[in-house]
């Protein structure tokens, strides 16, 4: 059987595509059909490929059938070592783009030093890049330097932050300009965001730069059509909480199963939720669990957490401290219906309330942000902690004076007690 046949057998090509690889397969069009059978279970036996894979690869790089065993293995090898990657790794890289093992070990080496040299890229965060985008060791050096160039002319993004960009999304470099000019268009006039918004969003979510426009209006359309979310007000929410477009339909309508189900909140409620603070959807299920008991020792309802659904952010052991410590001062009325109460350090906030001790101390002085402290009262919170420390005693002292103001049943585990005084 001719060679082109036996490609044809065994991966599915056409005519058109040997014409097309001619050159390529003409420097392998001596193998013979037994060859061919052994080079398909080799990399069968080595990565664990299925005839599916071996045909996608061999599409895209018919050279692997000439390459020989011990240098496909000198390959792998040269991965774990020199970049402590895994076999797993390596076969992932191979899946995602199949021509990485034909780069000569010192030209990938010379990559990973230019991007340490031009934008300080380390040879530990160059292997991880490695492992989800490979072919970064195939751009040119100049053509990543006029990406750079182009990024920065149009974003205002410094070589540190595209630094922060490749290792977020490298595929970034894949994308041409015009590709890139169309999705800032499309934010500016869909979502009506300036540049400098989307600027501060490709910094928290890269990936933002790789959604299509069919993907964007889908997202935008779902959140409208599911919850009532206008574009306008979509475009607010991705301002804030970029990585909400990292989310498809099914986690969102999860996350509001989820909500209904352990707190009793309902469909419209959950949309007021995510207007609010669209940070909720990236929290997992086992996160929310860790808080709910204390919320529910706490005897928070489902409106408390609909009207602040950041509680659920707060850190998951200390919630009922903070709680406590601000009761000395004031109502559990006046504490809920105060933005971010749980989000200042606990140690900060017994702090404050220990050293500002015999005066009229407010709600506000305990979570005014600390230049306005620092300006009112003469002293900085930093000071104060190392004069009043929590400790087992001071939390003693916090749970009497929690007992003498407030008839609530609300008690701390030992855990909870730990994790006031050690974090």
């Amino acid at each position: 059987m001719k060679f082109e046949e036996l490609m044809k057998k065994y991966f599915d090509i056409d005519d058109n595509y040997i014409e097309k690889h001619k050159d390529k397969l003409s420097r392998i069009s001596y193998l013979k059909e037994d060859a061919i059978i052994k080079k398909i279970e080799f990399y069968q036996d080595l990565f664990g490929f299925s005839n599916g894979d071996m045909k996608k690869i061999i599409r895209i790089a018919p050279e692997y059938l000439g390459v020989s065993n011990d240098l496909v293995i000198s390959k792998i090898k040269f991965f774990q070592n020199y970049f402590g990657l895994s076999k797993k790794d390596v076969l992932k890289m191979v899946k995602t783009f199949p021509t990485i093992l034909m780069y000569a070990d010192e030209f990938v080496k010379g990559k990973e030093k230019f991007f340490f040299e031009m934008f300080g890229i380390s040879k530990s965060e160059f292997a991880k890049i490695l492992k989800i985008y490979p072919a970064i060791v195939s751009y040119l050096e100049d053509s990543v330097i006029l990406k750079f160039e182009y990024i920065e002319k149009t974003l205002g993004v410094k070589k540190s932050e595209f630094s922060d960009l490749l290792k977020g999304f490298p595929a970034v470099l894949g994308y041409s300009e015009d590709a890139i000019s169309s999705k800032i268009n499309f934010y500016q006039s869909k979502l009506k965001l300036s540049v400098g918004e989307i600027v501060k969003m490709v910094k928290i979510s890269p990936a933002i730069l790789g959604f299509s426009e069919d993907t964007l209006n889908s997202k935008i359309e779902f959140f409208e059509s599911e919850y009532g979310i206008k574009t306008d007000e979509f475009g607010k929410i991705v301002k804030k909480y970029p990585t909400i477009l990292n989310l498809n339909e099914n986690t969102v309508q999860g996350k509001e199963s989820f909500y209904s189900r352990e707190f009793g909140i309902n469909k419209a409620d959950f949309s007021k939720m995510i207007k609010s603070n669209a940070a909720i959807l990236g929290l997992s299920e086992e996160t929310v669990l860790l808080k709910k008991q204390q919320i529910q020792d706490m005897k928070l309802s489902a409106k408390d957490i609909i009207r602040e659904p950041a509680v659920l952010t707060a850190p998951a052991n200390s919630l009922k401290f903070r709680y406590m410590i601000l009761r000395q001062v004031a109502t559990k009325e006046e504490i809920l219906s105060r933005p971010n109460w749980f989000m200042l350090s606990h140690k900060k906030t017994f702090a404050r309330l220990m050293g500002l001790s015999g005066r009229e101390v407010k709600l506000s002085h305990l979570l005014c942000n600390e230049s306005i402290f620092q300006k009112q009262f003469g002293m900085s919170s930093d000071e104060l902690m190392e004069v009043y420390p929590l400790n087992e005693e001071s939390l003693k002292q916090i749970v009497a004076g929690f007992k003498e103001v407030s008839d609530e049943e609300i008690s701390l585990s030992d855990e909870e007690m730990l994790y006031a005084v050690l974090k």
